[in-house]
């Protein structure tokens, strides 16, 4: 064989080597949670890479789940909820947490459902709405990879480019470098114990990520770089609400999701999920808390459109006992708030609490159901919590030495 050929040839096995080594690792790893084989300890039970790929992730997961339980939202369902509480019914299980941080949560709400619904099992959906979701219009999206692996397109219609797409994510999961990355810090992360990311195969996320930037910065740090955030999306909200008629933003697909869950059997709870006081505050102070309690009413009436005891919606967004804890000084790298990680991701401990009222029925000084009967008394009750709160605060400020604990504050009273 001449030379060049036989270079040619230890050229093309040595290629072939080193891809059959990467997809070799990358397949057993699975660093992405892509193939359903169970997780090696040691190896890849912990999977801190999904960070980046959550929707690729969990368009996978939630098929090999099969819920009866689906629960929709943003980043504080995918941080805040845990499919195997103890609150969750046993009817309802198993249930998968289908919350996906980065989105925008009108349109993938419909996504996940649908998605869901298509594993054959969905007798339930738990849908976690965010206020700022209906306080602007949302771009319209449709053509994105995250959408062409799934089921259904976005208008409802089947989706018949879903194998190609799912060929793509094998094919870059196993043989790419950048999966083969992942795939080593994956086996390298395993020591790291309850301080890596992962993902469980019921969608349930660890919150790795925040409680490190709250040692690394303090809680006061983490609450201010998000208050920043959401006061510079204040002026849009005001541009375009201002004279705007009719339902809230957004809220179309909000009455889309109540249609498909009617007529498909499916059960439908809405949750406005508790936010800290100091993120409400922003609202109100920007003169918008009546369009928030004006999505309330909205709310309510989709529910009394629907005119079904499958459809029901509850309200936590209140100056509650929860909500109001005190944050710790500028500077305090020690203590931790019980119920938030920043104004607007709260705990998976009061995910917890805000179930068990939901399907449990307690605590009864926290959340309230949202009808069209009794919206206007809730949105006055939380109106009185509101002024106390203010007053509460403003005493604290001109009394330094005032005990200004959550305990002292009025609102926990007029909460109860």
């Amino acid at each position: 064989m001449p030379r060049q050929a036989r270079y040619l040839c230890v050229w093309a096995g040595s290629l072939l080597a080193i891809l059959v080594l990467v997809a070799g690792v990358n397949v057993v790893v699975n660093p992405y949670d892509l193939f359903p084989w169970r997780r090696i300890p040691g190896v890849n039970v912990l999977k801190p890479a999904i960070k980046n790929h959550a929707a690729l992730t969990k368009a996978y997961q939630v098929e090999r789940a099969r819920p009866v339980t689906v629960v929709l939202g943003t980043s504080r369902v995918y941080l805040g909820i845990d499919s195997a509480s103890p609150a969750w019914p046993e009817s309802y299980r198993p249930v998968y947490n289908y919350g996906l941080p980065g989105t925008n949560m009108s349109r993938s709400l419909l996504r996940e459902l649908r998605e869901a619904w298509s594993t054959g099992n969905l007798r339930h959906a738990v849908a976690f709405l965010d206020v700022p979701a209906f306080l602007e219009v949302d771009p319209p999206v449709h053509g994105e990879e995250d959408e062409r692996r799934l089921m259904f397109l976005d208008d409802g219609t089947p989706n018949d480019g879903w194998r190609a797409q799912r060929l793509d994510d094998g094919l870059l999961s196993i043989f790419t470098l950048a999966a083969l990355t992942d795939s080593v810090r994956t086996v390298l992360a395993q020591r790291g114990g309850g301080s890596v990311l992962d993902l469980r195969p019921d969608g349930t996320s660890t919150d790795a990520d925040f409680a490190a930037a709250a040692r690394a910065e303090g809680m006061n740090a983490v609450f201010a770089q998000k208050d920043e955030y959401d006061l510079s999306r204040i002026p849009e909200f005001q541009r375009t609400l201002n004279g705007w008629q009719g339902l809230m933003p957004n809220l179309g697909v909000v009455r889309e999701m109540i249609q498909f869950c009617r007529e498909h059997n499916v059960t439908l709870t809405m949750i406005l999920g508790s936010s800290h006081a100091d993120g409400m505050e922003i609202y109100r102070r920007a003169g918008l808390w009546p369009r928030v309690e004006q999505l309330k009413v909205d709310i309510s009436a989709l529910v009394a459109e629907a005119n079904s005891d499958t459809i029901t919606a509850w309200d936590f967004l209140e100056y509650a006992p929860y909500s109001t804890e005190r944050l710790p000084p500028p500077g305090d790298l020690v203590t931790q708030l019980r119920w938030f990680w920043e104004p607007v991701h709260f705990k998976r401990a009061l995910g917890d609490v805000m179930l068990q009222r939901v399907f449990l029925g307690t605590p009864v000084d926290f959340g309230a159901p949202l009808t069209a009967a009794t919206v206007e008394a809730r949105n006055q009750a939380v109106r009185e919590q509101q002024r106390a709160f203010i007053g509460w605060r403003l005493a604290c400020e001109a009394n330094r030495q005032a005990k200004c604990s959550p305990q002292a504050d009025p609102s926990v009273a007029a909460a109860r």
